[in-house]
């Protein structure tokens, strides 16, 4: 009974942990200033990419930001998901 009971305790635990991780989404509007560097025209945030090679000017997207460690992406209208490794 007791290590039912702490099986269910620590499944609890891992949930509320996976859960802890959310990510916030922005609509942003995007101009590529230099390889892997896009401004967002509206905030004028830095958006620092990597290995990305989509070209826009005044591009509407999506930058979807789990923090600093998570996984955070630049969502283009075309579909284009290029990855996220710093805001400036």
């Amino acid at each position: 009974m007791v290590c039912k009971v702490l099986l269910v305790l620590g499944f609890v635990g891992f949930l509320a942990a996976a859960t802890a991780v959310a990510s916030e989404i922005y609509k942003v509007n995007v101009t590529r200033i230099e390889s892997d560097l896009y401004r967002d025209n509206n905030s004028k945030t830095i958006i620092e990419t990597k290995y990305c090679h989509e070209y826009a000017t005044r591009d509407d997207a999506i930058l979807k930001w789990e923090g600093r460690y998570g996984t955070n992406k630049l969502i283009f209208s075309n579909d284009t998901v290029c990855d996220v490794v710093a805001l400036r």
